[in-house]
């Protein structure tokens, strides 16, 4: 697993957000990538295959969440999609059942 999919991943769990470098540094970190340097450690880039002129920059900060806050916030995560899921499958299962009463409803009557 790459860093860049590990942020990925803790911004789409609402654990990081990105911060957007400042004008100034984004034209260094421009100029880093037209030369073919790489990137301080911390500063990741959007949009650089296309055309370097065209990158954006960013940081990554963590959410102020000590280790314990932090695995009860995924523990609630993890319960609401354990929720949905049993939801659904519930909606199936009546579904389901509705479509069979009426397919043996059906067969009775004719």
């Amino acid at each position: 697993m790459r860093k860049s999919d590990l942020n990925r991943l803790k911004f789409s769990l609402g654990i990081s957000q990105k911060v957007q470098c400042s004008e100034e540094k984004t034209e260094e970190y421009r100029k880093l990538i037209s030369e073919g340097q790489a990137l301080p450690d911390g500063v990741f880039c959007e949009n650089a295959n296309d055309t370097p002129e065209y990158a954006c920059f960013y940081t990554v900060q963590d959410a102020p969440l000590t280790k314990e806050e932090l695995a009860e916030y995924l523990q609630y995560k993890q319960l609401r999609s354990i929720i949905t899921i049993k939801n659904c499958v519930v909606y199936f299962t009546v579904i389901s059942i509705i479509s069979l009463c009426i397919a043996l409803i059906s067969l009775i009557m004719s």
